[in-house]
Formats: structure tokens, sequence, C-alpha cells
């Protein structure tokens, strides 16, 4: 399957090198195959991961574990099928309080489909918050200049 060979080959390695940064923009990953990859050694010491224009779908993968990806710090899942109940996840993550960069572009984000994790998220992040190419429309963009995001960099 799509993503699936390169997955094995990851996951299964016995000594993997010591991964900072991993892209795996594009590569038709589902989120159940990526969920294999970040329980393997490989991803120990992952600082920046790149899941862009994959499959990952509303239902994520950073819930599946409160431990994951403990070094994260930029995080991309632009075009990766997010949508609200997606960010939702994202945003009850640990590993959102630990990023400082987020790309959620692409993702048909609507203010109304962020519901209350638009506010939290942008008290937890700290550093850059890509949201271009979603639904958030002038009244999106009027509430987003009003919530405290104090940890953003303009």
């Amino acid at each position: 399957p799509p993503g699936g060979a390169m997955v094995a080959a990851l996951a299964d390695l016995a000594d993997p090198p010591p991964l900072r940064t991993l892209d795996l923009r594009g590569n038709r990953m589902t989120a159940d195959r990526l969920w294999r990859l970040l329980r393997s050694p490989v991803a120990d010491g992952l600082a920046a991961l790149d899941l862009g224009d994959n499959h990952l779908g509303p239902d994520g993968f950073l819930g599946q574990s409160a431990d994951a990806l403990p070094h994260l710090r930029r995080l991309d899942v632009m075009a990766a099928g997010l949508g609200g109940r997606g960010f939702a996840q994202l945003d009850a993550s640990p590993v959102m309080r630990r990023l400082r960069f987020l790309n959620v572009a692409g993702n048909a984000l609507t203010p109304v489909t962020m519901g209350e994790a638009w506010a939290a998220s942008l008290r937890k992040l700290a550093g850059v918050l890509d949201l271009r190419d979603n639904r958030l429309g002038d009244a999106g963009v009027r509430e987003l200049v009003r919530l405290p995001c104090e940890g953003l960099v303009q």
C-alpha cells in the first residue's frame, strides 16, 4: 500500500539513525501507518515532522499517546484532511504545548469547526501558526486578532 513499504522499512530498523527531521509530505500516508512509525525508535528524537499532503483525516494521530514525540517542536500537517475534529485532537495533545511552529494550512478550518480549540491553541502555542488556505473569512480573522496570542511571532 502507498507509504506502507517505507513505513515498515523505517519502523523495523534495528539501529535507526538519530533523526531530528522527517519529511513524509505527499506519501499517501494514513494515520494507522504513521502511528506505526511514531511508535518506533526512529521517531524518538524527532524535532520536526512534515506530514503535509497525506491522508491522515480528522481522527488525526496524536491522540493515541500522551507521550508521543517528546522532542517535537515543528509540525506540518498542511492539507492532511484535519478538519475541526482533527484540530481539536491535536489541540488536546501534549505535543501542542511543546510546538514552536504549527502549519495547519489547507485543512478547511473555520472558527466554527475549530470551536473552543481555536482560543486554547493560541494560548498554548509559542512561535508560528500557519493558517493560510483555510476558511476563516472576515469574521474569523476579526476573532483571531481579538484572541490572546502573546506567544505567537508576528
